[in-house]
């Protein structure tokens, strides 16, 4: 055996000790750090937070009370010991959640079985998921910062009757997400009003039926909205996504809504990576803006004279010529009967108001003098008129 050879043989050996060093001091039974919350439990009617609260679970063991952050903080840990859950409710009813910022958890509110539970006026942001609802009915998100969820904004399954407005629900991976299983869906419930962009999904309905998605901002996400079972979309504007909308059923109605400026894909707005028949795109008189439609309107009525095509199976009948929302009518021009009406209208305005001004000089002239009175009762003031003979 060479020098060479000795020397790579005790190299091996040497590595091989060093790994097997590393390797008995590590156990694969050993979790990942976890970090044990301190647990705050609510047990009152009216809970106001006086300060900010670090690696802590707030746990809601009452109905009919009000939490009430006072703009202070929920602070979980970051990387991968983050605590499970910021705030918790379980089986609650009447309840209301306002004004907290909550950051990095696991999930930032968690709902389970609950009844007529208003979530309002929060921050919670940089969640795995940032408000997570299952079973529960009757309640109300509204008004809230939902940012930056790993996984999910909102996402609530098997719920119905709930209402979700005016909330900002920006950068996270799915921003509004209904999902569940296929025996239980989410029904009745209400998305309006809401600021949703830069999601890679913006509103994802996976298992849902009767549910109204109206006059939200749809804009900048990869897919505006992802919708597999019947369901309303009414008045939205969907803004610079990669893709307007995928669809996976039948029987969703879609109308006044404003398609603008998708990714373009062989030469038009690639709008559906998959529409299926058949869906309907109008309410019988008026349908959608999309921004590539080329038709005309010949009698100015602000419907296009040809329909839009989607596919051989879904067409809009009633393309809008402008975007909804927008005042279609010109602005009159001295031309425009409806100019002259007005000019007309104000010289006959002008005219009666100098009538009366003349009346009005002529009738002070054959009136007596009359004296102003003046008195006041505490911080009021009162004026009238006295007439005196013979003075």
């Amino acid at each position: 055996m060479n020098r060479k050879t000795g020397f790579q043989i005790a190299f091996t050996l040497g590595f091989s000790a060093l790994i097997i060093m590393l390797f008995s001091s590590f156990s694969f039974a050993d979790p990942i750090p976890y970090l044990k919350p301190t647990y705050i439990y609510v047990r009152g009617s009216y809970y106001v937070l006086n300060g900010d609260f670090f690696n802590c679970t707030m746990v809601v063991e009452c109905d009919n009370a009000v939490i009430d952050g006072a703009g202070h903080t929920f602070q979980g840990a970051s990387g991968l010991n983050r605590i499970a859950t910021g705030i918790y409710l379980s089986g609650r009813k009447n309840v209301i959640i306002k004004n907290i910022i909550i950051d990095n958890y696991v999930t930032g509110i968690q709902l389970s079985e609950c009844e007529n539970i208003t979530i309002s006026n929060n921050s919670v942001s940089d969640c795995s998921v940032n408000i997570e609802m299952t079973h529960s009915n009757n309640s109300r998100i509204e008004s809230n910062n939902v940012t930056g969820g790993v996984f999910r904004g909102i996402v609530f399954g098997a719920c119905n009757n709930n209402s979700f407005t005016k909330n900002n629900i920006i950068g996270n991976s799915m921003g509004f997400m209904a999902e569940g299983d296929i025996w239980i869906s989410s029904r009745y419930n209400t998305v309006i009003g809401n600021y949703i962009a830069e999601n890679d999904f913006g509103i994802s309905i996976i298992q849902g039926s009767n549910n109204r998605i109206e006059g939200n901002n749809i804009t900048r996400n990869n897919f505006g909205i992802s919708i597999r079972n019947s369901d309303q979309v009414i008045g939205n504007t969907f803004l610079d996504n990669n893709y307007g909308f995928q669809l996976h059923s039948e029987n969703c109605t879609f109308y006044h809504n404003n398609f603008s400026n998708s990714s373009e894909h062989y030469g038009r707005h690639e709008w559906a990576v998959k529409v299926s028949p058949i869906n309907s795109w109008d309410s019988g008189s008026e349908g959608n803006y999309w921004s590539d439609y080329n038709g005309i309107d010949a009698n100015g009525d602000g419907i296009g004279d040809t329909p839009y095509t989607l596919d051989s199976n879904n067409t809009d009948n009633f393309p809008l010529m402008k975007p909804f929302g927008t005042n279609s009518s010109p602005l009159p021009s001295p031309t425009d009967v409806s100019y002259l009406y007005f000019a007309i209208s104000v010289a006959a305005g002008v005219a009666f108001a100098l009538s009366c001004l003349a009346m009005l000089f002529i009738k002070q002239r054959k009136t007596k003098s009359r004296k102003a009175v003046r008195f006041e009762v505490g911080q009021c003031k009162y004026g009238f008129s006295h007439s005196h003979e013979g003075s």
